[in-house]
């Protein structure tokens, strides 16, 4: 039964949604099998073209890799929890980060500006083939 949690824009909706260890807590309780694929999904260069026109031109395309690596910061808190190690405990799987939305939409940033900022431990990348080739 894999599971994605997606169109999470910020760390907040990430924390807020605790779906994932509340469906583990419920499993475990029922007796079920624990070892369930699951992602969720936070949408980067999307922030940076919402902000374009708004921010100086050094701060453009720096708003969604800030806000995926403060998501990705309580991530790796929440998998440090002892919430977290007690599901894991009994064969739970974490639920992995999955960046969507990486290629850069500004043609005078990198292709791979996104990509470079957010390779990290149990994440996934999901990226338009430009920027896979790139």
């Amino acid at each position: 039964m894999p599971v994605n949690v997606t169109l999470l824009f910020s760390c907040e909706q990430y924390l807020a949604a605790e779906a994932h260890m509340r469906g583990m807590e419920r499993r475990i309780g029922a007796g079920l099998d624990a070892k369930v694929q699951s992602v969720a999904s936070i949408f980067v260069s999307r922030w940076d073209a919402a902000v374009q026109d708004k921010v100086p031109t050094p701060m453009r395309n720096r708003l969604g890799t800030a806000v995926a690596k403060r998501t990705y910061r309580a991530y790796r808190e929440l998998l440090a929890s002892p919430r977290w190690r007690k599901l894991a405990d009994v064969g739970a799987r974490p639920q992995r980060v999955l960046w969507a939305s990486t290629g850069t939409k500004d043609p005078q940033a990198s292709d791979t500006l996104h990509i470079e900022a957010l390779a990290a431990p149990d994440t996934i990348n999901t990226m338009p083939e430009a920027t896979l080739l790139a």
